[in-house]
This record gives structure tokens, sequence and C-alpha cells, in this order.
């Protein structure tokens, strides 16, 4: 876990070092929508969900082998796992979704996950199991799946401040680590070897944590990743400029950032949408 650092005197020159060495992975549109789940969580949630129907051997399984059991519920539940992932991710990713409450996108999501699962829990069954499709085994398939998709889609509603009512704004705990005097008026985020280097409207500090860390902190505030090194907030979006096969965004405190090729596709989508396309 992260800590605050003192706050560390900040010169222009400075911010013109960031490193841009790193390799470049993954994609995300907006801190809030993709990073609502957490891989090691998901895979440690999955792993107890096989943990416990393997010991409990529930629907006629425990007379199977210990192993076999445990290899059945391994691929029935992570199967059902993956696939609704995906779905997950492509539906909080797509931007004709965005205006979609997060109930009819957790309803896409698992219709769009059912018939996959649906086939590889078949498969499964009829290779380790025998026997055709029953009722008995559409039921348990069901079960199965109205297990993982909810626990699943409560998570990251829950994470996306979409608990249902009128709920209150959602927490932002990495505003908590800024001292009083820049305010809360965050304009960006910079990694900086073992630092993150956290500037707001009113000035810049460093503060000891890793980058990884300060997104998840940052999950309930809108915004978006450019880099892998950096973050913007939404309302800081000046605008985008093309300089030969690179790409940067102008933020509204006159600073440049660059654009992996990652996310430049994603970032050009959303300044064009916003009326700030590429100059």
């Amino acid at each position: 876990m992260g800590f605050n650092h003192p706050t560390v005197p900040h010169k222009r020159g400075y911010a013109k070092c960031r490193h841009l060495f790193v390799n470049d992975i993954g994609i995300t549109r907006t801190t809030s929508q993709l990073r609502a789940w957490y891989w090691r969580e998901q895979a440690l949630a999955c792993g107890l969900v096989v943990l416990v129907f393997t010991v409990t051997g529930p629907f006629q399984t425990y007379p199977m082998a210990f192993w076999q059991r445990a290899l059945y519920w391994f691929l029935n539940i992570g199967s059902g796992w993956a696939f609704l992932i995906a779905a997950l991710a492509f539906v909080l990713r797509h931007p004709r979704l965005d205006n979609w409450p997060m109930v009819g996108r957790s309803a896409l999501a698992m219709l769009l996950a059912l018939v996959p699962t649906f086939l590889a829990i078949w498969w499964v069954h009829v290779l380790m199991r025998g026997g055709s499709l029953n009722a008995t085994l559409v039921f348990n398939i069901t079960f199965v799946y109205l297990l993982i998709g909810s626990t699943m889609i409560y998570r990251v509603r829950t994470r996306l401040g979409q608990t249902g009512g009128r709920a209150a704004p959602a927490p932002v705990p990495f505003l908590d680590r800024l001292p009083a005097e820049l305010g809360r008026d965050l304009v960006s985020l910079s990694m900086q070897d073992h630092y993150v280097e956290a500037t707001t409207s009113k000035g810049t500090t460093l503060i000891l944590m890793r980058f990884g860390d300060a997104l998840d902190e940052l999950a309930n505030l809108d915004g978006y990743q450019i880099h892998r090194s950096h973050w913007i907030a939404a309302a800081a979006l000046g605008g985008v400029q093309r300089q030969g096969s690179s790409l940067t965004v102008t933020l509204t405190d006159g600073r440049s950032l660059p654009v992996s090729r990652t996310y430049a596709p994603t970032i050009r989508k959303i300044a064009a949408r916003k009326g700030k396309a590429d100059a």
C-alpha cells in the first residue's frame, strides 16, 4: 500500500523528464469504468467458489473423485467467469453504451456471455459425467451462471457507485492524500519512479505510492488513462494534437502529455465527442 510522502518541491524542468520508456499494456477508457474490478481479486473469488463447490459436491458431484470434482467445477465456474468478464469489459468500454444505465449494461453483458457459458458448461458436463441435456442439467447451469453473474456485477455496480437509489457521491480516497494547500481539483497524475506526481489547479506534489494503486483510488473520479505513465481528469482535457506519428493531449493548465498508441484511438474519439478534435 502507498503512503503519503512530504511534498517535494516541483520544478517545471523536472516535469519534462517523465519516464516514457515503459511498455504500454491494456486499454482503459476511463478509470471509473475499466478499473471497476481487479484481476487478482477476481481470480481469488473464482478460486474460492471453485473450492466451496469442490468440497461440498453439489448437484450430485460428490461421488466423483476429489480431483475430478475440482477439475469439473474449475472448468465450469472458470469458463463462466471468463466469459462474463469479457462481456462486461466490452459493454463498459463501448462508447455507444455510455449513456445506458448500469442495469441495462449488466443485463446486456449477461446476455452476451450466456450462450458461450452454457455451451462450455454443457461440454464439460458431457465430457466428464456423460449423459445428454436434461432439465436437471439446465437448472444446474442456470444456477451456476446466475451465481457468477450476480456476484461479479454486484461488485462492479458497487465500485461504480451504482448501488441504486440516490446514493451520496462515491468517495475518492486519493484526494485525501493531497496537501491541503493544493486543494482537490486534480488535473493529472504521472508516474515518477516510485512516486506519483499529482498536479492540481494549484500546484504539484509527489506521493510515494504505486501508480496502479493511485488509479485504483481514483476509480470514482471521471478521468482517462492516456499512457502507462499518465492519467488526466476528464475536465482537464483541453484538446489533442498530432505531432508526426505521435499524439499528445493539451491540458487546461497549458501542459501537454503524450498519448501512447494503445490509448490514442480512444482519446481521439473522446476529444471528437467533446468538440476537441485533433489539431
